[in-house]
């Protein structure tokens, strides 16, 4: 039966060899930074459609109401 200090040592060079080749690896980068850009447009977004939403809202019912006296 292994000691356990040697099998807890194999498991934590195994995970090392992972993560170097992980790190390694680049071919998820341009998906990870497109997924940012496409989180920051999101954000930017919303931002501007609760900056102008009173803006919209007021404009939108006040052409309503000219319509309204129109037809």
């Amino acid at each position: 039966m292994p000691c356990w200090s040697a099998t807890v040592g194999a498991s934590a060079v195994r995970g090392l060899v992972v993560l170097r080749r992980l790190a390694g690896d680049e071919s998820g980068a341009s998906h990870i930074e497109y997924a940012l850009i496409a989180g920051l447009a999101g954000t930017l977004l919303i931002g501007a459609y609760i900056r102008l939403a009173d803006g919209l809202d007021t404009f939108f019912r006040a052409l309503s109401g000219m319509l309204d006296g129109v037809l």
